[in-house]
């Protein structure tokens, strides 16, 4: 089980880090409706930092980028998405990837089967990782479109 789980976000990795990669520079922080393809980018990594934590509190979202939700304007939240960086990404994503790997790997079959303290939202950690799949899929899917739709670029299925 740790090793499908592994292999499959493994490849879903590699097609986020493509995607990171081949956008062109004046797609990459576009804003268009309140949608950027860098913000998307960033909104996958986080939401995946944030599941694979144990405990659903004390997750800083916007922390990475300066943003805080609570106090800034959606002005200033505009201008610190428009900061997002592909190296801050590529960066994020390494370890994101790498704190995953890791905890999958120190994980038991019994233990991926388990619930932690998102039981309220998943009966099992494996449910949980599989939404967190499912979510980070649909959002490369955003990408492959927006990419496809201005630029003719295609990410491959690795």
């Amino acid at each position: 089980m740790r090793h499908s789980l592994l292999n499959q976000f493994n490849n879903a990795w590699k097609i986020l880090e493509q995607a990171i990669e081949v956008v062109p520079d004046e797609e990459f922080s576009k804003n268009i409706n309140d949608w950027s393809y860098s913000y998307t980018i960033y909104h996958v990594i986080e939401t995946a930092e944030f599941y694979t934590r144990e405990k659903p509190g004390g997750m800083g979202f916007g922390n990475r980028i300066g943003i805080d939700w609570n106090n800034d304007s959606s002005e200033l939240i505009i201008e610190k998405k428009l900061k997002i960086t592909k190296s801050l990404l590529l960066e994020y994503l390494n370890e994101v990837k790498e704190n995953f790997t890791d905890k999958v790997d120190s994980q038991n079959d019994d233990e991926i089967l388990a619930k932690d303290d998102f039981g309220e939202w998943f009966p099992s950690i494996y449910e949980k990782y599989i939404y967190l799949l499912r979510h980070n899929m649909f959002h490369i899917g955003e990408l492959s479109h927006s990419l496809r739709e201005v630029e003719d670029i295609k990410i491959s299925w690795r």
